[in-house]
């Protein structure tokens, strides 16, 4: 579904509109362009469209020529192939003169443009629901980014968390090149830049500083070309360097995007970690998740997150918790006593900043009527994001001990991963003793 929305329903637009253009294109000429029927109208409006997209990439290499001929070229090109439809669907499909064709041409390419800048305003305006601002200046200050120039350019919008080392551009290959993402350049990068004739540097670095390029990155406290320099200050493109090798510093940016522009979520319940499992408690409000949650601090575990916990999908299947609010950071309400700081109360080993999300423990009212799991071999999940974890309901009344169950529970759930089921191996006892019955029945 992904793939036919990304590569097909642009081109079924395209098509749809042109067909319309050209059934209303031969009804305004009069006679210059003719259409026997709706359905031809489609069929050109069908070749047009699919040999304007062949003929594009030719057009992107020729790019100069249609600059000194400001786009007459191009426009030439396109008209010269509408009429190679008129002769290919001739007699149902004609255009009588070059001005005809040229006009078509030229409200064709009018209305598609149109068209394709709808599309990207609605592609930017998901993208930024989705995705949090974060700007070039934000990179620079967390990671310690020494600025050389294009300073002017440090409020520009990071869109991607890819990264891109532009090796295949320098040597002047630009047809895939992915303006919108950060630029890094190393060791082999500039060491490769030298080797470039001197008439040729200039242009390769133009081309490399874009309008919407965040910023290019200079490793190993490198020397920065003078020609990326000019560049750089000419289009307001930020040039950043740092003391770090490339590998180093593409792993802490890419971790630094990866989470800020990582799909987030807020759940109620309160976040522990228990021997090492993070454990999401969750149920009604007053069920006593605090109250749990102060007895587990106190038997050593650590507290992430009270009241609202703040998720993050890095990955399908891997959450990470914590609390962004420095408001209620490290506090802990409890019903009678009040805000309590589990920091300062029981020390700073008593608390962490995030922990990976394994399991949750719902906490309900015991139910009579409800049958609960008593050998273990449910398969709960919870839902959060795109991920599934594992989800244990624990019923609560009086003179159960809760703290110790989900203390079991983790430690259960480590049994688990590490490839020891007992529920399982339990009901596989049960059945060879109930097989060992039967036969022993049938002998005597």
């Amino acid at each position: 579904m992904y793939t036919f929305k990304k590569l097909y329903w642009p081109i079924i637009k395209k098509v749809i509109l042109n067909t319309f253009i050209v059934i209303a294109f031969s009804g305004l000429t009069k006679g210059s362009l003719r259409v026997d029927h709706p359905v031809y109208g489609f069929l050109g409006a069908l070749l047009i469209t699919i040999l304007f997209i062949l003929v594009r990439p030719i057009l992107l290499v020729t790019i100069m020529i249609s600059i000194f001929s400001l786009g007459l070229f191009s426009l030439l090109v396109r008209t010269s192939l509408v009429y190679l439809v008129s002769f290919i669907l001739s007699p149902h499909f004609e255009i009588m003169s070059f001005w005809t064709a040229f006009g078509l041409v030229i409200i064709i390419m009018l209305f598609n443009f149109i068209l394709n800048t709808n599309d990207r305003k609605i592609v930017i305006n998901k993208r930024k629901k989705i995705m949090p601002k974060i700007t070039t200046r934000d990179l620079v200050e967390k990671l310690n980014l020494e600025i050389v120039s294009g300073e002017k350019g440090l409020d520009r919008e990071i869109t991607t968390d890819e990264l891109s080392r532009p090796a295949l551009q320098l040597a002047g290959y630009f047809s895939h090149y992915s303006p919108q993402r950060i630029q890094i350049l190393g060791t082999s990068e500039l060491s490769f830049f030298k080797l470039i004739p001197d008439i040729e540097k200039k242009s390769r670095m133009r081309m490399l500083c874009t309008r919407i390029t965040p910023c290019i990155i200079i490793s190993r406290d490198l020397e920065v070309p003078k020609e990326l320099e000019e560049a750089a200050d000419r289009y307001d493109t930020p040039v950043l360097r740092c003391h770090q090798d490339t590998t180093k510093l593409m792993g802490n940016i890419s971790n630094y995007l990866r989470k800020e522009f990582a799909p987030a979520t807020s759940v109620h319940g309160v976040f522990i970690e228990v021997y090492g499992i993070g454990v999401l408690i969750t149920g009604e409000s007053g069920i006593g998740k605090s109250e749990i949650a102060l007895e587990l601090i106190k038997r050593g575990h650590r507290l992430v997150a009270d009241d609202r916990v703040d998720i993050k999908e890095f990955e399908k299947g891997y959450l990470i918790g914590s609390c962004e609010s420095t408001l209620i950071k490290h506090l802990l309400e409890i019903r009678g006593l009040g805000i309590i700081n589990v920091m300062t109360l029981f020390g700073t080993g008593a608390v962490r900043s995030d922990k990976r999300l394994q399991l949750n423990v719902h906490l309900e009212t015991w139910n009579d009527q409800k049958q609960y799991d008593r050998i273990g071999l449910g398969d709960e999940h919870r839902e959060i994001l795109n991920s599934k974890i594992e989800k244990k309901t624990i019923p609560v009344r009086p003179g159960r001990n809760v703290a110790i169950i989900i203390e079991s529970a983790a430690m259960n759930y480590r049994l688990n991963q590490m490839g020891i089921n007992t529920a399982k191996d339990f009901t596989s006892r049960l059945a060879e003793e109930i097989k060992q019955n039967n036969m022993n029945n049938g002998v005597n």
